[in-house]
Formats: structure tokens, C-alpha cells, sequence
């Protein structure tokens, strides 16, 4: 609601005889020099004001780092979570500023009539009171909204946070398995040794081929670039991993990988969530439902607009009775009457827009219920895979300990023991990929069902920033 500025001109007695000429531009002078001066004042003032979040870095600990501690250490340093934690602290000045809207602005003007024509009885130089926009009923219906805005940007930086918490656990599994494969691949390296030099002494012996010596070299390169494809992706993750954590690349960093799925996951069971726990803890749904609220405040900011507009004013006129300046106060009320059906289409525009609002949330609580269990049935499909994997790898390996048994009392071959403990090893692999599938369905699950975010972070600590 708008509103016109009142003033009041206060005269200065100890300049009522200040007359145009070298001494009237001096006052001039003098008078735009002070108002410079306080406006480079409020802008040093202001420039010196402390940066909120500009904190120095904590330092990375010498010691292996748990996922906890790497959690822990994200949340002070990471520059990924600085955007949308600045964010709270933005709309919370808003808030501020809706609040101050109660309470009107005042201003201090100064002014220098160029020429009294009139001859009236008053200094050509005054100082004038001015109030600036003051509207306190849009403020007093926009505090709520404001409130909810904040709360908003706080249920955003959560959810900032749990996707980063989210990501830190996959990086954190899939180094653990990588450190579990090399050891694989080791053997595997081995074993393309072993069969490159039972090929090139079975070939200076006079018994292979050319061939047979450079397939087994073909296969011993490819067992050593495969590892160094595993060792290449191993390092770039580790390269994120530092990154999110907000050190350099040349920081030292190690991890505790012991246990490390069960470091991510904890106690969490997949088996006992429930989707109503998990709407509980959903980020989403609650970012819909202030969205929701927040609508409900523009319908009262609709309805506030039918509300009569007043004005104030205090000024210092001239007064021809008098010869002199004298104080005018005044007081006023603008009714609306007829706008051409503006107001009442805006009422109608924020009602629908509610509508609008709790279809979203609605949409948005299906798809999340979709979302759980979707991620449920991947869950579920991972460990009946996993099964399968662990069946076929059971009996990978009592193939070949039956082998090495042929192989020593002189039954069999070294190139067919050997295929068989290469069946072996590929079949660890396989079961070391459906073992992080595995944990990867599991994990994603406890992402989606908030237990993730809930079980490390107080929510409700982020409103109160």
C-alpha cells in the first residue's frame, strides 16, 4: 500500500540571515560536503561488516578418516554446502526487513530556496523530516510469509546436504570395493605371468608355437591395464572425494575403509522401513507442504489489498497570516472503490493458485511413493542376485581346489588348472560388482527414506541459524 511523504521543515535561526552571494555558496557547500561525508560513512561502516561464512578452513586430521569423520569435516569445509547456507541467512534478512516495515523510515532533507518573491519572513535554508514508504498492514500480513520462506531455505541447505551426504557414501562404498578388487586383479596378473612363461619355455623347448606365446602375452598386458584402469578410477574418485571435502589436491588424505559399508549404512534395515516413516522424513514433501502454507499467506496478501490505504503527513508551511512558517499535520484514509475488478481477480488468482499448490504436493507424494518402492524392489532383485552370484562363485572355487588337487598329482595340465583358477578369480569379480550393487540399492533406499540425513543431522538446528 502506498503512501504520501510528509515533511518538516525546521528553520535554522543561526542562518536567518544568510543573503545569496560568496557566503550563501559556502553554505551550500558545507551542506553537500556533510551529506557526502554521512553517506561515505554508512558505506564504509557497511563495508566493513564481517562476511558470514568466511571462515578458515579446518584443517585435514593426519589420521585415517571414518565416513563420519569425512561427514563431519564436509560440513565445515565443503564449498558445496556455502550457496544454500548463505541462502538461509539472505531470506532471514528479508524476514528482518518485513519486520522493520512496521515501524516507518525517516529521512532528513535539506534545502535551500534559491528566491523568496514573496518576501516571506523565513530562512532561505531549511532542514525537512520525511517519511518514506510506509505500508505496516502488507508488512504485518508478509512476516508469516517471510517466516515460512526461512524455514523453506532451511529445508532447501538439508536437502543440499543429504545429496552430498548421499554422494559421499557411494565414493566412500566404491573405494572399499576397488581396494578389494586390486587385490583380485593381483592375482590375476599373476596367474597371465605364470601362463606367458610356461608358454615361452614350452616354445624354446620346441613344443609351442609363436602364437601361444603372443596370446599369453596379450592376456598378461590386458590383466595389467585393466588394473591400471581399476587403479585410474580408483584415483579419480578418490580426486572428488577431496574436492567435496573442500581440500587441495595436493593434501594428504587417507580413509579408514574398515567396514566401510557398514559405516555408511549403520543399522539401517531395509527390510523394517516403512513408507510412512519415510514420508515423515522426506525433504521434498516437506519443501511441498510449506509450499502450500506459503500460498495460503499470498491469499491473505490478496484480501489485505481491500483494506483502506492512510497517509500522515507532518510538514512546516507558510502561514500568510503570520508572515511565517508554521507546522501542518495531517491525516488521511484512501477507500477503495473501483479498481475495475483488479483486486477481486487477484483473490481469485492466489485461491486457484492454492489449488495448483496441493496438486503439486499431492504429484510430488506419489512420485516419492513410487520413488520407495521402486528403490525397495531394487533392493530385493540385488540380493536375490547376489545370491545367485554367491552360488556361482562357491562353486568357481571348489572347481578350483579340485584342480590344484588334478593338477598336483599330475592329472591335469598347468594350462587347464590355470583356466580354472581364472574362472575363479572372475567369478570374485562378479561377485565383489553384485556386492556393491547391492550396497548401493541399500543405500540409496536409506537416502530415500531420509534415514540417511536424519540420523546425522538436527534439522531443526538449520531454522535456527
Amino acid at each position: 500500500m502506498g503512501m504520501s511523504t510528509g515533511a518538516s521543515n525546521v528553520q535554522l535561526s543561526t542562518l536567518s540571515s544568510l543573503r545569496f552571494g560568496a557566503s550563501g555558496w559556502a553554505v551550500r557547500c558545507l551542506l553537500a560536503c556533510v551529506v557526502a561525508a554521512l553517506c561515505s560513512l554508512g558505506a564504509q561502516r557497511a563495508l566493513a561488516l564481517p562476511a558470514d561464512g568466511e571462515l578458515p578452513p579446518v584443517p585435514i586430521p593426519a589420521h585415517p578418516l571414518t565416513y563420519k569423520e569425512c561427514v563431519a569435516l564436509a560440513l565445515q569445509n565443503s564449498p558445496y554446502f556455502v550457496p544454500s547456507g548463505v541462502e538461509i541467512k539472505v531470506k532471514r534478512l528479508d524476514a528482518w526487513d518485513k519486520r522493520m516495515e512496521l515501524l516507518p523510515d525517516f529521512f532528513v532533507n535539506t534545502n535551500l530556496r534559491l528566491n523568496n518573491p514573496d518576501g516571506r519572513n523565513s530562512a532561505p535554508i531549511s532542514v525537512s523530516f520525511s517519511f518514506g514508504q510506509y505500508d505496516p498492514l502488507q508488512a504485518y500480513f508478509s512476516i508469516g510469509a517471510y517466516k515460512i520462506m526461512v524455514q523453506r531455505a532451511a529445508m532447501e541447505h538439508v536437502k543440499t546436504i543429504d545429496e552430498g551426504l548421499f554422494s559421499l557414501a557411494q565414493i566412500y562404498i566404491s573405494m572399499e570395493l576397488w581396494s578389494r578388487a586390486a587385490l583380485v586383479h593381483d592375482e590375476i596378473i599373476d596367474v597371465a605371468r605364470q601362463q606367458k612363461a610356461y608358454a615361452v619355455q614350452r616354445y624354446n623347448a620346441g613344443y609351442g608355437s609363436t602364437l601361444d606365446v603372443m596370446y599369453a602375452e596379450r592376456q598378461y598386458e590386458d590383466a595389467i591395464n585393466q588394473k591400471r584402469k581399476n587403479e585410474l578410477t580408483h584415483q579419480q574418485a578418490f580426486e572428488r572425494l577431496k574436492s567435496f571435502l573442500g581440500a587441495p589436491r595436493e593434501q594428504a588424505l587417507t580413509l579408514n575403509l574398515e567396514n566401510a559399508v557398514r559405516q555408511v549404512t549403520g543399522d539401517f534395515n531395509p527390510r523394517t522401513i516403512s513408507l510412512e516413516e519415510a514420508k515423515r522424513n522426506s525433504l521434498e514433501i516437506q519443501i511441498r507442504r510449506l509450499d502450500n502454507e506459503l500460498q495460503g499467506y499470498q491469499v491473505r496478501l490478496a484480501y489485505a489489498k481491500f483494506l483502506p490505504k492512510y497517509t500522515l503527513g507532518l510538514s512546516r508551511e507558510y502561514s500568510a497570516l503570520s508572515n511565517s512558517d508554521v507546522f501542518v499535520a495531517t491525516v488521511g484514509l484512501t477507500i477503495p472503490v473501483l479498481d475495475w475488478g483488479e483486486r477481486y481477480r487477484g483473490v481469485i488468482r492466489e485461491k486457484r493458485r492454492v489449488v495448483q499448490a496441493r496438486a503439486e504436493e499431492r504429484m510430488k507424494t506419489l512420485d516419492f511413493e513410487n520413488e520407495f518402492y521402486t528403490a525397495q524392489g531394487a533392493v530385493e532383485d540385488a540380493a536375490q542376485d547376489l545370491k545367485l552370484v554367491a552360488t556361482a562363485r562357491e562353486i568357481a572355487s571348489l572347481e578350483r581346489q579340485r584342480a590344484e588337487i588334478m593338477y598336483r598329482s599330475g592329472s591335469i595340465e598347468f594350462p587347464e588348472f590355470t583356466r580354472t583358477v581364472e574362472r575363479d578369480l572372475e567369478a570374485r569379480l562378479v561377485a565383489l560388482s553384485k556386492e556393491f550393487e547391492y550396497d548401493q540399492a541399500v543405500l540409496k533406499l536409506r537416502y530415500i527414506s531420509g534415514d540417511l540425513h536424519s540420523s546425522m543431522l538436527d534439522v531443526a538446528a538449520y531454522n535456527e541459524q
